[in-house]
């Protein structure tokens, strides 16, 4: 493996990122033991967050435990293991099997802070023993002594069982996450899953793994401390009131196996509507601009919203659920204790402030890990276990299988590749290659032909082993090189994208460059091979990506065997012609096969195969099909009369070099992503409250918040009083019992009410983001699509939509409910113990400052987060694009280690962030603990002057406070840093829009009723671009003309057709259609108007969003592209689901599709984008004679790089350098001495511009006939 390639692909194919070094060590490795047991390690990065905002190299390095790669391997190997023993495969045993010491050690630390959390309620009861009997003095100090010593204990092991925890989530989130990517690399290109579905799984459904590892160990730890504790409440309280108190705590658990039953229902279907939202926006990113130029984003939107509708109907009532619960954690207490004192006074026993507060506290411990601990634990469980089966999905699919004799190139044997009888299938169920049978000898070069459909591409897979083999023989002798139908383009420097991560040859280099044609277009690149690419090689043209793509595959020098589909369509004539010989020419030696519509190649090939519904129609050398009686002879030797005659000039062709073309370099290649700085903006908070119902809602629930804990405050209060009257009364009793059941039924109402009302606020918040995002990014011009990757875009509507509408609801309650119950403990302690309160000063300030220390890191680590988040989505989908590119030149694990780059810078941040977060929780616990100090110190000291009910509740409340200070400071924190999700999803609802749908100026209803185009002056240029994409050009396009429109690789033709559905804005008056500025006429109507081409969905959907048309007109116009027999042998027929990308039909099918949709739509203007690149002569023909016969009434213009196809056109306009340079009829142009266009038709030969002569001066006598 080249090593360059491990990190510049890492970083330079998405560059957001940078390498780390390997040799750098964590943080936490090689730390003194005072300062691991303090985190005072974390100090540097605190203090350089309190400097400057941090940036992705500031981050620690992660152990090396958790790195994607170590991680990943451990749990392969267990997972493998299971298999390879035939036991039942399971991810989570899986797990347990690979990080098995890992979670020891986190049991471990988890069950001793059980242990000391019971030692302090037992010293907690000693102690209030002593004081209500006015024991022996030192046993008291000794008691408070040691109860001070537990609450400090417990202050620091808390964070390391938490820390340890988080870690240990992380370790089997990273496994999952990596194992994931790396088994996408091995599945087969038609059984992989959907790009949508992979991104949920790896940003959803593998954050269910670390939230399940982070609590996983309280499934059995919180049940063995619950015995342990029940059993020293039976002798504090007796048997009868530590059962009535067990019985409210534990009747939680059949509640929550029934509540989490239910979560995990709807989280199956939360999960698998997700999916299906995500597939549907990633393919409306992939075919944006299609979707723009059809006016469809109003249906596209609607298909998304309506699953988004079913998503979150699920999701509110998971969120009322998780709200419940909640609720139940508030209000059990009151309960319990009710049921404890309602039992004591029913046996006649006395409530006594020693028993009470120890068994409360003791119980309070049982409520965290029963009632909070336990219930999470149970449903993070649940939910994992319901990932755990997706992602079981995923790992158990077939993986492309190595089943072909392919050897290294072996100097004795003479045969390249040979094929016996040989057949294969995409699937179980559809053969797609049937009987086939060649034998190709080294050196050879073979062309494929073909109808669309024929089986073209797949034969070139099947020698990849990207097909399942049915039977027969297939050998490969030699290394393959390939270069893909559709130009797959890295996002990286067109260096990067032709080296692909092999070594730097200059020489090699060169005559790659010179084969492919790209010297000329590299020379008018600022940045020459150094220019970055964006996403999909949005900023090149498609000939400039198809050359890339091939240059690609010819920098192979070790490859042995070249496999190229169909990289000449999307070139012209000239470059076509100029490609295939000097390709021909630097492959001598080597074996080729070359599928193309371009049938004039054929005879400059050693053999020729052609292909007709998977089936071999013929396989020999082009001469000897000529002198056979074959019907193909006829159509080859019709092509070769008609249409290309080409013969190889002797003199090397200058044309290319002498003219070069600017690409369509607009604008940023990919921009940064947007990083707010600093605090979450005010505007950020004021528009989330709005959107969860306005401030009236808000105020409401924050009512219903302060009131539900003013009424526990304020009953415990009462219950203490309760507790120290001495001279018990039976009727002062039972009034007191009747008083404390009102209570506890107000504070139920309470607590409940709050908790369902705050969580459908948040939640309706939510979906008002995304619908708004959703419409907001529809309505984005194509600047924005071009300079965002769609890994980013999807990263806002998959983790930070899950944030905020399943994290922050929670968080948000959890922080307003925390600062309550704080507010009520100082408010109590300040009733118990007033002079304690000098401590709470300077323990205040302590703790504002380490807040505020805090937040200024983790703010930004969790921006960094999220953004280190979009290149793992984005990577996947470039991965997933080009997988068979990958697998062939064997590059698979150069990916792995670029993606555990990805990945490991995540995990950067997410661990630095674990380490912050401790960082802070163990400075304001122990901060805590100096105040429940002087609390503890306070109560001996005042022991003459206070009642032992008043001292067990202030204690009680203090104790409660060393973890709930920390906790609630954290909170609020994790709030703000939730709030960046907020921040970044509000960003996406006020994206810059296109201009108005509305039209400006009144329009006749069937406008264009004529279909007259006219330009005037336009110029095109993109504001960080200077020099004009198009300059000047004017013409006139009369009502119902046939245009043809031509010129080199990037002259600016697809620019030209942009601009007429204004996808990019130009001067108000410098294109009108019948007379109208298309500046005055809305988007809607503009884009409705003219048609064009897309693809997605069932074919009836794609075909007719609208349902405007009936199945009857749909089924007519596939007879007439000639589609209808092909659909109906379909099973589901209209209803066939169309695959992401299209990936179950053929280009050229796909093209045709188009063409239907055209035909359906019927409008004046129809603009054709290369329509037949990738499609045979044949099928060429048809649709030719399908647009003069159903569109005699309409423009046409034709973007063609096939000549022929235009020859008959009325008009053909040529651009040069992104100006008209010429325009009239083919003849009139064919007849002058010179001209660029009579130069293109030169490079066919002189039989082939005799040919299209002659075609074209048949066209022009006819039309003046």
């Amino acid at each position: 493996m080249n090593s360059d390639f491990a990190t510049s692909s890492a970083y330079l194919l998405t560059n957001d990122s940078v390498p780390v070094e390997e040799s750098k060590k964590s943080p936490s490795e090689n730390v003194s033991k005072v300062s691991y047991v303090l985190f005072s390690w974390v100090n540097p990065l605190i203090k350089l967050g309190k400097k400057k905002p941090l940036e992705q190299v500031d981050m620690p390095v992660s152990p090396k435990n958790l790195m994607a790669k170590d991680s990943c391997e451990r749990f392969l190997e267990a997972w493998e293991d299971r298999i390879r023993k035939k036991k039942k495969p399971s991810v989570f045993k899986a797990l347990a099997t690979a990080f098995w010491k890992e979670h020891a050690l986190v049991g471990l630390l988890t069950f001793t802070e059980a242990m000391l959390n019971i030692l302090s309620g037992v010293v907690f009861n000693l102690f209030l023993e002593n004081i209500e009997k006015r024991g022996d003095e030192m046993e008291r100090y000794y008691l408070v002594s040691g109860l001070i010593l537990l609450m400090f204990s417990l202050a620091t092991i808390h964070h390391h069982v938490f820390y340890h925890n988080n870690l240990f989530g992380m370790l089997a989130k990273n496994a999952v996450t990596a194992a994931l990517y790396k088994k996408s690399l091995k599945l087969r290109i038609g059984q992989q899953s959907s790009t949508g579905k992979l991104v949920n799984l790896m940003s959803n459904d593998v954050q269910k793994f670390e939230d399940c590892g982070r609590f996983v160990q309280y499934l059995y730890i919180s049940p063995i401390q619950t015995l342990i504790c029940f059993g020293y409440l039976m002798h504090l309280l007796g048997w009868q009131s530590a059962v009535a108190g067990m019985a409210v705590l534990l009747s939680v658990i059949p509640i929550q196996g029934m509540l989490s039953k239910k979560l995990s229902n709807l989280r199956t279907r939360i999960i698998g509507h997700r999916d299906t939202r995500i597939r549907y926006l990633s393919d409306v990113l992939n075919g944006i601009q299609i979707l723009k130029c059809y006016a469809w984003h109003y249906a596209f939107k609607d298909h998304i919203m309506n699953v988004r509708n079913k998503e979150m109907k699920a999701t509110i009532s998971s969120g009322l659920i998780t709200s419940f619960n909640d609720s139940f954690y508030a209000w059990s207490s009151a309960l319990l204790v009710f049921c404890v004192c309602g039992t004591r006074f029913y046996i006649g026993e006395p409530i006594e402030a020693a028993v009470l507060f120890p068994s409360i506290a003791l119980f309070n411990i049982i409520k965290l890990t029963m009632c909070l601990f336990f219930p999470i634990a149970v449903q993070f469980t649940a939910e994992a276990a319901v990932s755990a089966k997706r992602v079981e999905e995923i790992l158990l699919q077939e993986e492309v299988k190595k089943d072909l004799k392919q050897i290294e190139c072996s100097e004795t044997e003479d045969v390249a590749i040979s094929m016996d009888d040989a057949t294969f299938t995409w699937n179980e169920d559809t053969l797609c290659l049937e009987d086939i049978k060649m034998e190709l000898k080294k050196g050879e070069l073979c062309a494929i032909i073909g109808k669309f459909g024929s089986g073209k591409s797949s034969l070139l897979l099947s020698l990849m082993n990207e097909l399942t083999r049915v039977k027969g023989d297939v050998k490969v002798n030699g290394k393959i090189s390939y270069a893909s139908q559709q130009p797959w383009i890295l996002p990286a420097t067109i260096k990067d994208n032709i080296l692909f991560g092999r070594e730097f040859n200059e020489e090699r280099f060169k005559k790659v460059l010179k084969a492919s044609a790209l010297e000329s277009d590299i020379k008018l690149f600022s940045q020459g091979v150094d220019t970055m690419l964006g996403e999909r090689g949005y900023n090149v043209s498609g000939g400039q990506k198809a050359r890339i793509s091939l240059a690609r595959a010819l920098y192979d020098e070790e490859a042995d065997i070249f496999l190229l589909d169909d990289v000449l369509s999307a070139l012209d004539n000239k470059v076509g012609n100029q490609v295939f010989h000097k390709v021909k020419e630097l492959l001598q030696g080597k074996t080729c096969l070359i599928v193309s519509h371009q049938l004039h190649i054929a005879r400059f090939c050693d053999k020729l195969m052609v292909l007709d519904n998977g089936r071999q129609e013929y396989f020999g050398s082009y001469n000897d099909l000529m002198n056979s009686e074959n019907k193909l002879s006829d159509i080859l030797k019709k092509f070769d009369a008609k249409e290309e005659q080409v013969k190889e000039d002797k003199k090397e062709d200058k044309g290319v070099e002498e003219k070069p073309q600017l690409s369509e370099e607009a604008i940023e290649v990919i921009s940064g992503e947007d990083r707010q700085v600093g605090s979450i903006s005010f505007s950020t908070y004021k528009s989330f409250f709005k959107k969860c119902g306005g401030y009236l809602i808000c105020f409401f629930i924050m009512f219903l918040m302060v009131a539900g804990q003013v009424a526990i405050i304020t009953t415990d209060k009462w219950l203490s009083n309760w507790a120290e009257i001495k001279d018990k009364d039976k009727q002062l009793d039972m009034k007191h019992f009747y008083t404390y059941l009102i209570r506890t039924v107000i504070i139920i109402l309470l607590c409940t009410t709050r908790a369902l009302t705050f969580y459908y606020a948040v939640i309706m918040a939510a979906a008002k983001i995304f619908s708004e995002m959703l419409s907001s990014i529809l309505r984005a011009p194509m600047s924005f699509f071009q300079t965002n990757p769609q890994g980013r875009i999807l990263n806002r509507f998959t983790k930070d939509q899950s944030f905020v509408e399943e994290t922050l609801p929670w968080t948000l309650f959890d922080v307003i409910q925390c600062i309550c119950i704080d507010v009520g403990i100082i408010a109590i302690t300040a009733m118990t113990f007033p002079m304690a309160l000098l401590t709470l000063i300077p323990i205040v300030w302590i703790s504002i400052y380490y807040r505020n220390a805090y937040v200024a890191s983790s703010r930004e680590i969790k921006r960094l987060d999220a953004i280190s988040r979009s290149p793992i989505y984005s990577f996947l989908s470039t991965s997933l694009s080009g997988l068979a590119t990958i697998r062939t030149m064997k590059k698979e694990e150069e990916f792995n280690q670029a993606f555990y780059f990805k990945q490991d810078q995540n995990t950067n941040c997410n661990f630095a962030f674990q380490m912050v977060s401790r960082w802070l929780g163990i400075r304001l616990d122990l901060a805590a603990s100096f105040l429940f100090t002087a609390a503890a110190v306070m109560s001996i000291l005042l022991i003459d002057s206070m009642d032992a009910g008043s001292i067990g509740l202030g204690l009680a409340y203090m104790m409660e406070l060393i973890n709930l200070i920390q906790w609630t400071v954290r909170q609020i924190s994790e709030v703000e840093n939730l709030m960046t999700s907020v921040e970044r999803t509000i960003t996406y609802t006020e994206l810059e829009s296109e201009a108005s749908e509305e039209n400006s100026i009144s329009i006749p209803s069937d406008w264009p009723s004529k279909g007259k185009i006219e330009f005037n002056n336009l110029t095109l240029r993109y504001p960080s671009n200077p020099n004009p994409i198009l300059s000047n050009i004017s013409c006139l396009i009369n009502s119902g003309e046939k245009v043809g429109l031509v010129g080199r690789t990037g002259a600016g033709k697809s620019s030209l057709m942009t601009t007429l559905f204004r996808l990019v804005e130009t001067d108000e008056n410098s294109i009108l259609i019948d007379d109208i500025p298309i500046s005055k006429v809305g988007l809607m109507k503009l884009r409705s108007s003219i048609s064009i081409i897309p693809q997605d969905r069932s074919l009836r959907f794609n075909l007719n969003p609208f349902n405007e048309f009936t199945d009857e007109d749909i089924w007519k116009a596939l007879e007439i592209v000639g589609l209808k027999n092909s659909v109906q042998k379909l099973s589901e027929k209209l209803e066939t689901e169309i695959q992401e990308n299209g990936a179950n039909f053929s280009v050229g099918e796909r093209q045709l599709f188009c063409l239907v949709r055209a035909l359906l739509r019927n409008s004046n203007i129809l603009l054709m984008d290369e329509a037949t690149a990738s499609i045979d002569p044949a099928t060429t023909e048809c649709i030719q004679k399908c647009i003069q016969e159903q569109f005699k009434h309409a423009t046409v213009l034709t973007i063609a790089h096939r000549l022929p196809t235009i020859m008959d056109y009325d008009r053909v306009l040529v651009l040069e350098k992104g100006q008209l340079v010429e325009a009239d009829h083919p003849f009139n142009l064919l007849s002058k001495d010179t001209g660029y266009f009579k130069d293109l038709v030169k490079a066919l030969g002189p039989e082939g511009e005799k040919s299209m002569l002659a075609i074209a001066k048949e066209s022009f006598l006819n039309k003046k006939v």
